[in-house]
């Protein structure tokens, strides 16, 4: 319920009826430049084993392809173990000082929904603390069986794909968020989705919550609490550029974002090494719980009274909490 894409359950407006799922994958297929190197070198081997195997026949393309079998067993034994997540956890915990987070102590008997703040580029402070346990040994909240989700575009790339699942995420598309709630577990999200990646400027955390509604509908159909997270420093591990309102380069940043549901941020990292987080601590806190009532037959009325509610939590936690974790001078708008 926290990402921009079109069937996920923070959508801005609930009316909107869906895309269709084939223009939405066409989209990231067609747009995502990732995806454009990728189908580039399959487009290429597939090419090359296609002239093999029309001019000697597939036995021999397979009894050739030692490497072939080689590398797929190594990928499969991935697969299966997750041994690559150790690993990533590992060194970016070395190059990422981010402490465990202030946690407030929760119910294992029932589903909560973990609202984590500010999204930031990749939103450290949610993946690291809930989705990998990197910071804590064991659950951050005993005896709660927490899922960490993350935008439905990242299932629709190859290797990206594979990057998630075996990193612990899931997808937020709102049947996974009912679905694991409706059965006793919780979830974990960055509500901003892609468009609050756009605005991850450090110094000033714009959270585009205002219209988001998805996720209190999500709680109402199974009772679920919210649990409001903010991640201070998050925006700061990463300088980004916010490109200006109306200007060419953000008129293409938000169209990709409503047609596809992800986006492309400009932004830099390590100045030797772009794509890595700069050493700028994180500082993860937990709010207290808001009760959500368990009522499928819910009126926009509910929604607005418990949104409301849910934005002064959020508010209160970044006001009290900011000058403690050493960003005082940070300032907050909701959007």
């Amino acid at each position: 319920c926290g990402t921009d894409a079109p069937q996920a359950a923070a959508r801005e407006d609930g009316a909107r009826p869906k895309d269709p799922p084939a223009l939405r994958a066409a989209a990231l297929w067609a747009l995502n430049p990732i995806h454009l190197l990728v189908l580039g070198a399959l487009a290429h081997t597939s090419w090359r084993v296609a002239r093999y195997v029309a001019r000697r026949g597939m036995l021999a393309l397979l009894a050739r392809s030692r490497r072939f079998w080689a590398g797929a067993a190594v990928y499969l034994a991935w697969m299966v173990a997750g041994a690559a997540a150790a690993p990533s956890v590992e060194i970016t915990g070395q190059v990422l000082p981010i402490a465990a987070p202030e946690t407030t102590e929760l119910d294992p008997s029932r589903p909560y929904i973990v609202c984590c703040h500010p999204h930031g580029i990749i939103g450290f402070g949610t993946w690291l603390n809930f989705g990998m346990h990197a910071t804590v040994k064991g659950d951050v909240f005993p005896g709660v069986n927490l899922h960490c989700l993350g935008a439905s575009a990242w299932f629709y790339i190859p290797l990206l794909r594979e990057f998630a699942l075996a990193h612990a995420m899931g997808s937020v598309e709102k049947e996974t968020v009912v679905t694991i709630l409706g059965r006793g577990d919780s979830v974990a999200i960055n509500l901003g989705g892609a468009r609050e990646a756009l605005d991850a400027s450090a110094g000033r955390y714009v959270l585009h919550l205002g219209r988001r509604k998805g996720f209190v509908r999500c709680a109402l159909e199974t009772g679920a609490s919210l649990v409001p997270v903010m991640s201070f420093g998050e925006n700061e591990v990463f300088s980004v550029h916010v490109a200006p309102a109306g200007s060419l380069v953000r008129r293409l940043q938000d169209g990709l974002t409503s047609l596809s549901g992800s986006t492309i941020p400009i932004f830099h990292g390590l100045p030797y090494a772009p794509l890595l987080p700069k050493r700028s601590p994180i500082v993860t806190v937990v709010g207290e719980p808001i009760e959500v009532p368990l009522k499928p037959d819910y009126t926009p009325e509910d929604v607005d009274t418990i949104h409301a509610t849910y934005v002064e939590a959020v508010v209160r936690l970044f006001e009290d909490h900011k000058a403690a974790a050493g960003f005082s001078q940070l300032t907050l708008a909701i959007v």
